[in-house]
């Protein structure tokens, strides 16, 4: 039995070690891959340059679990410390006081598409509405300029809803602008996928036929002379390819007379 436990336990942590992959759950991107303007977007600054703060809104078709942010941005001078993205909730249409989860970074000068791993994971309900929003980092120096890259700037992509502060994100105003470019990363559903499923079944069947095996080879105590023998002539009419087994229990006798000389 220890032996048939040691070969079982494997096979279950390989099944149940497979994670739900991270899926595109939101996306301002525009394909192939993930393409953006680099040309244009909205800034973001520190107080020598308006203090403005930018946020975008989203909503998901179902219930995930955060994994990841990717944002098109950059820096315009080295003025630039460091910027803070946050998953606000929505407060009346508008981004809302409750973080989710908050990343301090510091992006190239460059365009360049950050990613932003998340620690804590947050659930993200389906139907509801978030934010997105990007500040100056709190050690950033007043002459920080940022720029957060549209997804397009094409005529038919403008009105959809944005957000934007002059105060560093205390107010906000809400109008119709170009979608700044975001996505968000995560797990829409904690069900295992399809191959730790099957490497539980499979798990189950070799168990299973172990067992029988094993129990089916068993030695008797008095040992391997003593094995019956697995044959028989009397195979019953209209069961080809059956295992012939023992009539009557004819070969039992012998045995059992067999094992008390012993």
């Amino acid at each position: 039995m220890k032996y048939t436990l040691a070969f079982a336990v494997p096979l279950l942590i390989m099944g149940l070690g497979s994670s739900a992959r991270a899926d595109t759950l939101y996306t301002t991107f525009l394909p192939p891959g993930n393409t953006y303007d680099s040309s244009s977007g909205y800034d973001v600054s520190g107080s020598a340059s308006g203090d403005i703060a930018d946020a975008m809104p989203f909503t998901l078709a179902s219930t995930a679990v955060l994994t990841s942010l990717d944002l098109a941005f950059g820096f315009e001078n080295d003025g630039a410390d460091s910027f803070e993205v946050s998953i606000v909730t929505d407060n009346s249409n508008s981004p809302g006081t409750t973080v989710l989860e908050s990343w301090s970074f510091a992006p190239p000068i460059t365009p360049t598409i950050d990613s932003l791993t998340s620690v804590l994971s947050p659930t993200l309900v389906g139907g509801t509405q978030y934010w997105v929003v990007v500040t100056a980092g709190p050690d950033s120096n007043a002459n920080t300029l940022g720029i957060w890259y549209l997804a397009s700037e094409d005529a038919d992509a403008f009105g959809v809803t944005r957000a934007y502060s002059s105060d560093g994100g205390s107010t906000w105003t809400v109008a119709p602008g170009y979608p700044m470019a975001f996505d968000i990363q995560g797990n829409a559903s904690s069900t295992p996928e399809i191959p730790s499923i099957v490497m539980l079944a499979a798990g189950g069947v070799l168990l299973a036929s172990f067992k029988v095996r094993r129990k089916g080879s068993m030695h008797s105590r008095f040992g391997r002379r003593n094995r019956v023998p697995y044959h028989d002539n009397s195979v019953i009419p209209g069961q080809v390819g059956q295992a012939p087994r023992p009539a009557n229990g004819v070969l039992l006798v012998p045995l059992l007379r067999k094992c008390l000389a012993c």
